[in-house]
């Protein structure tokens, strides 16, 4: 078992969830694993997290949220590079099922 921890570009995580069949829409089936359902924009804080994402200081969006968890069946890259590119193979946010979606 390994875990990686990283920082990701907000872009990076959007093409992470994308649907590959219709980009404009999600993967919902990344969020399967997830505890919480994803209320869109319909909540309170969910248009708070947007607002945040969109804000001219959007770069406070770091600080503001506890992170994103991802797991997955497998992780490919290369260790000891710098700026490594990971490949996952079937992934599940498990946490951060509110913020992602709100940044698409």
């Amino acid at each position: 078992m390994k875990a990686i921890v990283a920082t990701i570009a907000a872009t990076d995580l959007v093409t992470l969830v994308r649907d590959p069949k219709d980009p404009s829409k999600i993967n919902e089936s990344a969020f399967d694993e997830n505890c919480r359902v994803y209320l869109k924009l319909k909540n309170a804080i969910n248009r708070n997290i947007y607002a945040t994402a969109v804000a001219d200081d959007n770069y406070k969006f770091f600080y503001l949220n506890n992170g994103i968890t991802i797991v997955c069946d497998k992780c490919e890259y290369a260790p000891n590079t710098r700026s490594p590119k990971a490949a996952l193979t079937n992934l599940q946010i498990v946490n951060g099922g509110q913020t992602t979606p709100c940044i698409v």
